[in-house]
């Protein structure tokens, strides 16, 4: 006879990661906190770009809400009790308001429905804002990274457009190597908050103000630029996930600096035969597991090489008889 099933196991809830239990405690609180989403938004732009000159005074309408008028009034308390932390205080301060990351140990439910994967250069995580003709990049610990101006709205003393109020924010990798600033999603874009925006509309919103160019270079020297793929360029070439490109380097454009090469122009081939591109799929999969499962020693050489000389013995005898 088999055992009573017990009735409370239909109710059970299957056990979780500790890091999926992470990500639902997160998504709950960016739920509950979305009412006051805009006004740290604020808060952090305005706090992020200290400067000397005294606050604009703001004009509200007669008809204005008076929630609203003391909503404006908490953020410039706290902008200006941040702007006024030095040292370690600072960091601390803005470290708090920057999310940190981790590193994906387990994958989540429904991950090809509810998640976003893109490949992102190697660098240091940082946020850019820009504001009252200023430019300020700060990494994960609140520190600052640089101070520059540049072509963001608000981010430069030449380039002032609407409201000298504008805030941008955007989630950047800072790429040293080529001295660039890969955005990876945006925050805040002319003082219009993305918080409780889908993440497909923050992508389309990035590739919209950006689709001029393609980047956005700062006014130093030299410049910084804030780039993404030229999407003009993926369509004239009819490219696709998975093509192999290529590029030639120009003879002119090469050049010795201090002893160390620079490249200054690559003109674009074009795409190689598409059976380069399974071959060397192929090939690197099945390279990949023999490495794995039987791995050529350097015995094996020997062996081999020991094999060949007795075979070629055994043929100069056999010639000889």
């Amino acid at each position: 006879m088999a055992p009573p099933q017990d009735p409370r196991r239909p109710y059970k809830r299957p056990a979780i990661s500790d890091q999926q239990r992470r990500r639902e405690l997160a998504l709950q609180a960016q739920s509950s906190r979305r009412a006051d989403a805009q006004a740290r938004a604020r808060t952090l732009a305005s706090s992020l770009i200290t400067t000397q000159a005294p606050p604009a005074a703001d004009h509200h309408l007669e008809d204005a809400h008076e929630e609203e008028v003391e909503e404006e009034h908490t953020v410039a308390d706290v902008a200006a009790a941040a702007s006024k932390l030095r040292g370690s205080e600072a960091r601390r301060w803005f470290a708090r308001q920057i999310m940190l990351p981790e590193w994906m140990v387990d994958a989540p439910p429904h991950l090809s429905r509810d998640w976003h994967v893109f490949a992102r250069p190697a660098g240091k995580r940082c946020l850019v804002v820009s504001s009252n003709g200023m430019t300020i990049s700060r990494v994960r610990n609140g520190s600052i990274l640089h101070r520059f101006p540049s072509a963001l709205p608000n981010g430069s003393k030449r380039d002032i457009s609407g409201p000298a109020s504008s805030y941008s924010i955007l989630d950047c990798i800072f790429h040293e190597p080529d001295e660039t600033y890969y955005i990876i999603d945006m925050i805040s874009w002319r003082g219009y908050s993305l918080y409780d925006c889908t993440a497909e509309f923050r992508f389309f919103w990035l590739v919209l103000e950006l689709q001029e160019d393609g980047k956005l270079n700062t006014s130093d020297d030299p410049p910084v630029v804030f780039g993404s793929l030229n999407s003009e360029f993926i369509q004239k070439s009819n490219l696709r996930p998975g093509n192999l490109l290529r590029f030639a380097v120009r003879d002119e454009s090469v050049k010795l600096v201090d002893g160390k090469m620079q490249i200054g122009e690559l003109q674009f081939v074009g795409k190689p035969n598409r059976g380069r591109t399974f071959a060397d799929s192929h090939s690197k999969a099945l390279f990949q597991y023999a490495a794995r499962h039987a791995p050529l020693r350097i015995e094996d050489l020997v062996a081999s090489i020991q094999s060949s000389s007795m075979e070629l013995e055994s043929t100069d005898v056999e010639m000889q008889d």
